[in-house]
């Protein structure tokens, strides 16, 4: 190429306007709802607006959206209609403009507000309102509106003016420095900040210091190397400053750097083209590099160009590793169905290029132009595409309506088949795109044209209705007539609902055919009283999917009967009578009256008809804090919430009172019946105000009990008792105290005598004791003035008894003797002693005295003289031949006794004493000795 020639290129280059500049860089915001009815209503305008900007690239730079809800989470910002936080988000974004606005449903139709925001300005560019009647409408005025975003942004006036750097400005960027080599402007700069502080930097590049600037780039760091200049010029560049707390910091420092183009250098050859092989969408060259020449190169720099265009765009570039020849590939960076030329400069040191080789021409392979079905399918979409290609593969692309990237989803190996059926992971009523390319194994076309349609949903039910009833709800629908229509689903919600509320899954109903649901009886599980219950419901399809949503229906199951106001309870002598205010409900079947005694759980006692207002309660529980309430009882049999409670103590109580008294260590109580208890207990005590034991816990139905302790009561003592009843495990107050003496100790038997004048006893004798508790008696003899006792007897019916006195203590001849008596009981325990009685024993005989002793006729004649007592039996004779040794020798019933045994001339010793007629011998009489004359010889 001749100097002349390059210098008019590169004059046509400079003079042409830069593409990037002069696209639109805008991002696109959600529309906020102003009524529940609107929401999601903006789905398919923005995604048709999104289309027509996507599909004029060279006018609009449309910031993806999840690169925008990306950032608007690191920002903590939304997709809002409000300027000042639209000029504020956007910022963050890095974009110049944001589309946004509102979205209502007015009187069936669609009616959106249109707000264009100018970010770098920071001002409102244009406020405009669109109405639809349909989606359809929405989706053929799309280019339009499109077309009218363009315009206004054209009209408007968008110069920004550059904040003057001075020291009262709040910029953070201190210095810009800018350094341009190899075709690339590289920056860095420094901040007054802690960097922990900044959380990225914003770029913006401008062809002019007064702007309009455009955002290229967001960096972390403090520096940026901008490589996509092709063109000499002189750039301009603003650094934004963009907080962790979202908010931006606009750049005062503007710095520029000129970037040229390098020369041609015509001593260098440029390399010699040997081979090429075409793809879909590139191209695969072989090359030697050139032999002739003053310079060697250091690499090769390939130049690409659509057939006709002035400017060449730079590829690859080789390095020369002193290779013979080279092999490059071009790949995926070609429009389809174009023709495009390709060289190859050689470069030396310095930078310096040779001419370009021999171009090398080949046309890109067509975009294929791709068709779906017309009428939305149940998740199913039929795509089919012209031309019908051989040789020749391609991929099918797929994605829901909000979403940036595409998914390959199939990879069809024939072409010319020109159709494909999409049944994979569909979802019901979702707007899909597709698009497709053609490729190889090494490259692949430009995708296809976007065709959208959203899979079948099917409609809802219509004329919806829901009537509440007794805890249930009647639900009825008119059904949807489609034969993809499988059955139903019904949606609830309970209580008041907001438009943001979601009403939870109730059933599904596998019926197409059916028109009512009963909740609370067809599933079996009631529903409260008086609520508010809401439906909606939807179709479901083959997949179990479902269909759009039908109205929300609100209605109430029947209330609770209102509870009573007032109820008395009064008691009475052994009654509770209470009484209660008639209900104001109308369709009153019973009163339910309900007691509960002390802590316990309610019981129902009665359920009264609707005339009655009084009830006499006898079943009662002794001490019992007693509560009644009233319940109201529909004829639906709904019951109302209890009424207050009435409260009053229980008149019933233990009446205890004593049996006996006077018991043999025994106390008899007993007490009047009670009801409703478990059981007793009997509390004993000394002391009528003091510490009470347990003594006995009885069953519920005894009414008495016998105290009979033989080793804790005692005789002729006073007791005390009180009972108590049990109520489960609570025992209730204690009864009143009633006091018991026990019978005391027995006391002497009557009558009590002793008998004188016994030979050697006493006699003594009573009258039996008439006491049942006496066992028997002691009697006590007193010796040596010690009261001894000396016979127990068992026997309370024995009334006499004979001392004879024992081994140690004989009963003497003519002693006085003295005596008592006591009765003791069957515990053993003794009574007071009697009154001393005495008898004296019979006396033996006097002593004998006056004993004489005379000799008559040889024999010896013994005299006394006669005893005083009248009852003497006979004398006993006592004699021997010495007065030492006397033995019995004969009786006498007279005062005179003559010895026959005597002889003559020999001495005898003779004692008399007197026998009376018990046989007592009274004392010998003192001595008599007498001799007898000895017989005279016969003379």
């Amino acid at each position: 190429m001749s100097k002349s020639l390059f210098s008019l290129f590169l004059l046509l280059i400079l003079s042409l306007p830069s593409q990037a500049q002069n696209r639109i860089n805008i991002a696109m915001f959600s529309l906020t709802p102003t009524s529940i009815d609107a929401i999601a209503l903006d789905g398919d305008l923005l995604f048709s607006i999104r289309q027509e900007m996507e599909r004029d690239q060279a006018t609009f730079q449309l910031m993806s959206r999840r690169e925008m809800e990306e950032a608007l989470y690191r920002l903590n910002g939304s997709q809002v209609s409000e300027v000042d936080k639209v000029v504020k988000y956007g910022a963050g974004l890095g974009v110049n403009y944001v589309l946004t606005g509102t979205i209502d449903l007015v009187r069936g139709a669609i009616e959106v507000n249109f707000l264009l925001i100018d970010v770098i300005g920071g001002k409102e560019v244009s406020n405009w309102r669109e109405t639809f009647r349909g989606k359809n409408e929405m989706v053929s005025k799309a280019p339009q509106i499109t077309q009218d975003i363009k315009t206004k942004i054209e009209l408007a006036d968008i110069s920004t003016a550059e904040i003057a750097a001075d020291s009262s400005n709040n910029s953070v960027i201190d210095d810009i420095v800018v350094d341009t080599r190899n075709g690339a402007v590289t920056l860095r700069w420094t901040v007054s900040l802690d960097s922990a502080e900044i959380f990225f930097y914003s770029v913006y590049r401008s062809l002019s210091k007064q702007g309009p600037f455009s955002f290229i780039a967001s960096v972390p760091d403090n520096s940026f190397v901008d490589n996509t200049i092709s063109d000499s010029s002189q750039y301009y560049y603003r650094i934004d400053s963009v907080l962790a707390d979202g908010s931006e910091i606009k750049g005062t420092k503007i710095a520029n750097g000129s970037v040229r183009t390098l020369s041609v250098d015509q001593s260098i050859n440029p390399p010699t083209l040997l081979q090429t092989t075409s793809f879909v969408n590139g191209v695969e060259l072989s090359f030697v590099p050139a032999i002739a020449g003053t310079k060697s190169s250091q690499g090769f720099q390939l130049y690409y160009r659509k057939v006709g265009a002035v400017e060449w765009l730079k590829g690859n570039y080789i390095q020369n590793d002193g290779k013979i020849n080279y092999v490059t590939r071009v790949v995926n960076t070609l429009d389809g169905a174009s023709d495009y030329e390709f060289a190859i400069a050689s470069v030396v040191a310095g930078g310096a290029e040779s001419d370009k080789s021999e171009s090398f021409k080949i046309t890109t392979a067509a975009s294929p132009v791709i068709d779906i079905n017309n009428e939305p399918m149940t998740r199913q979409f039929d795509l089919s595409w012209q031309p019908l290609a051989t040789n020749v593969e391609a991929k099918i692309y797929r994605r829901e309506q909000g979403e940036t990237q595409w998914q390959v989803i199939a990879e069809v190996n024939d072409v010319s088949v020109g159709r494909y059926s999409d049944k994979s992971n569909l979802k019901d009523g979702a707007l899909y795109e597709y698009t497709m390319s053609l490729f190889d194994n090494y490259s692949e076309s430009p995708r296809s044209n976007i065709v959208g349609q959203k899979t079948k949903l099917l409609p809802a039910p219509t004329s919806v209705t829901a009537q509440g009833g007794v805890k249930n709800v009647e639900i009825a629908w008119v059904p949807v007539l489609d034969d993809d229509v499988k059955g139903y689903r019904i949606y609830r919600a309970v209580g008041d609902i907001t438009p943001d509320d979601l009403l939870e899954e109730l059933v599904d109903i596998n019926d197409p055919q059916a028109t009512t649901f009963i909740d609370g009886v067809s599933n079996g599980r009631a529903l409260k009283d008086g609520t508010v219950y809401n439906y909606l419901i939807v179709a479901l399809n083959q997949h179990n999917g479902v269909g759009a949503v039908s109205k929300t229906v609100t209605t109430e199951t029947k209330p609770l009967p209102k509870a009573n106001a007032s109820i008395l309870a009064t008691a009475g002598e052994m009654e509770i009578v209470v009484t209660w205010e008639p209900s104001v409900n109308d369709d009153v079947r019973h009163y339910i009256l309900q007691r509960k005694w002390n802590e316990e759980e309610w019981t129902e006692v009665s359920r009264l008809d609707v005339g009655e207002t009084a009830y006499t309660d006898r079943d009662l529980k002794p001490y019992a804090a007693t509560h009644y309430r009233i319940i109201v009882e529909d004829m639906d049999g709904l019951q109302s919430f209890p009424s207050e409670s009435a409260g009053v103590l229980s008149p019933a109580k233990i009446e205890l009172y004593a049996v006996d008294n006077n018991l043999l260590r025994t106390g008899h109580i007993a007490w009047n019946e009670q009801q409703n208890i478990s059981g007793f207990k009997v509390y004993r005590s000394v002391e009528a105000k003091g510490s009470y034991e347990l003594v006995k816990t009885l069953n519920a139905n005894q009414t008495s009990y016998i105290d009979k302790n033989p080793k804790q009561l005692d005789d002729g003592k006073r007791y005390y008792y009180k009972v108590t009843a049990l109520d489960g495990r609570v025992e209730t107050q204690f009864s009143n105290v009633v006091a018991i003496e026990t019978q005391p100790v027995p006391e002497p038997p009557s009558a009590f005598i002793a008998l004188a004048n016994q030979v050697k006893k006493v006699s003594l004798q009573w009258d039996p004791s008439e006491d049942a508790s006496v066992k028997g008696y002691k009697i006590y003899r007193i010796s040596e003035g010690k009261l001894n006792l000396i016979e127990t007897i068992n026997d309370r019916t024995k009334t006499e008894y004979i001392d004879n006195g024992d081994f140690f203590n004989r009963i003497k001849d003519g002693n006085l003797y003295q005596y008592k008596i006591s009765s003791f009981n069957h515990y053993g325990a003794e009574g007071p002693l009697s009154s001393l009685v005495s008898a004296m024993t019979k006396a033996v005989p006097a002593q004998v005295v006056g004993l004489m002793g005379t000799e008559i006729d040889k024999k010896v004649v013994l005299t006394w003289s006669p005893n005083p007592e009248v009852d003497i039996d006979f004398y006993q004779i006592y004699s021997g031949s010495s007065c030492s040794n006397l033995r019995k020798s004969g009786r006498a019933g007279t005062t005179r006794y003559v010895d026959q045994d005597s002889q003559s001339g020999r001495s005898y010793c003779y004692r008399v004493s007197a026998v009376d007629l018990t046989e007592l011998e009274g004392k010998m009489s003192n001595s008599e000795v007498i001799s007898l004359s000895p017989e005279q010889e016969n003379q």
